[in-house]
């Protein structure tokens, strides 16, 4: 069923059946206005992403307003990367007595990062990494920074506040921020020029969080 970027329609239609259905008040919909589900179903066919109703989900469906919209999951915007040429792409958290440096400008950006043994303290910051066609990206965000974030477009969300998942949600935002920074230098296929508006902006932009309500289990989700 899989392909270079992309996966079989029939796969995904048969996973999607399955996650609406797992998930009530999408299916409610869903049951009543069937319509209002096909956009999000052409969008992740479109993507290449699966969507399903568990913790190991690329991306799943969610109510918005009486209206069925679809959200990615951090595996979902890796699995993108990759698709597109991706050849490494990593999310590390930087702690209290860790030792870090990190060198931007005109010369060639790096990360010199050393991790002592013993107790590291709490987190402060996390860094993302992202190698492709078209060069070697890396973006840093302070912990203070990413609360910031999340106060701007997740000001209300639950995940946020549970000590539980706040890791998980700060790796998946730095998966976000990699994912807009990257620059792509490779075609797919014959003459067929990759962007990243069209990989992954159209997506980035519509839900960057989970909703507890509708969304699966977060435990193992990123």
């Amino acid at each position: 069923a899989w392909q270079k970027g992309r996966v079989e329609v029939d796969y995904i239609i048969r996973n999607a059946i399955t996650a609406i259905i797992s998930t009530p008040k999408v299916y409610k919909i869903a049951k009543g206005k069937p319509a209002l589900v096909m956009s999000s179903l052409l969008k992740a066919v479109s993507q290449g992403v699966v969507p399903s109703g568990d913790q190991f989900a690329q991306c799943w469906f969610t109510v918005k307003s009486n209206s069925i919209d679809l959200m990615m999951s951090a595996k979902g915007y890796e699995k993108r990367f990759f698709d597109l040429g991706g050849k490494q792409l990593r999310v590390i958290e930087v702690r209290e007595r860790d030792e870090i440096e990190i060198t931007q400008g005109t010369e060639k950006p790096m990360i010199k990062h050393r991790i002592e043994p013993g107790e590291r303290g709490e987190t402060i910051g996390w860094y993302a990494v992202a190698v492709n066609q078209g060069g070697t990206t890396f973006e840093y965000r302070t912990h203070k920074e990413l609360m910031e974030h999340q106060k701007s477009f997740a000001p209300s969300s639950p995940v946020w506040r549970d000590k539980r998942f706040l890791k998980a949600m700060c790796r998946k935002t730095m998966v976000l921020i990699i994912c807009r920074a990257v620059s792509y230098s490779l075609n797919i296929g014959e003459n067929h020029p990759v962007s990243l508006t069209d990989s992954f902006q159209n997506m980035v932009g519509t839900a960057e969080y989970q909703s507890v309500e509708e969304a699966p289990s977060l435990d193992n989700d990123f």
